[in-house]
C-alpha cells in the first residue's frame, strides 16, 4: 500500500512532480541562507604616525557597510595611530594616509601631497 492516488500513471507523474518542486524550494532557500562570511580584517602595508613603524601585513578591520576602520594600534609603541601607508609623490618616504582626510603636506619634506597617492611597495 502506497499513497493515496500513486498507483496510477497520473499519480505517479503528480508526486514525482511534487518531489522535485520540493527540492527545489529547498536547495533555492540553502542557497539564499549561505553566503561567503565578509573578511573581518585584511592584511595591509601600514606606518604609524606616531613612531614610523612600518608593519607589513597589519591586519586592518573591515566592517560591513563601513570598508576599512582606521586608525589600528601599533604594535611598537602602543598608540592607536596605524594608517594605510603610502609614499610621498616628492620625497618617496614612507607616508601614514588616512583615506578619508589626506594629508596637505608631507611632514618629511613639507612638498604639497594634494596628487595622487600611490602605494608604497616593499623593496627588495
Amino acid at each position: 500500500m502506497g499513497l493515496p492516488g500513486s498507483d496510477s500513471a497520473v499519480g505517479k507523474v503528480a508526486y514525482g512532480a511534487g518531489a522535485l518542486v520540493l527540492i527545489a524550494v529547498c536547495s533555492w532557500q540553502v542557497t539564499r541562507a549561505v553566503r561567503p562570511p565578509s573578511p573581518t580584517a585584511i592584511p595591509c602595508l601600514v606606518v604609524c604616525d606616531a613612531c614610523g613603524e612600518l608593519e607589513m601585513d597589519c591586519p586592518v578591520p573591515v566592517r560591513r557597510g563601513r570598508g576599512i576602520e582606521l586608525p589600528v594600534t601599533c604594535s611598537k609603541c602602543g598608540k592607536k595611530a596605524v594608517y594605510l601607508c603610502y609614499n610621498c609623490p616628492s620625497c618617496g618616504k614612507a607616508l601614514p594616509v588616512d583615506p578619508a582626510r589626506p594629508p596637505a603636506q608631507c611632514k618629511h619634506c613639507g612638498a604639497d601631497t594634494a596628487g595622487p597617492f600611490k602605494p608604497l611597495t616593499p623593496g627588495p
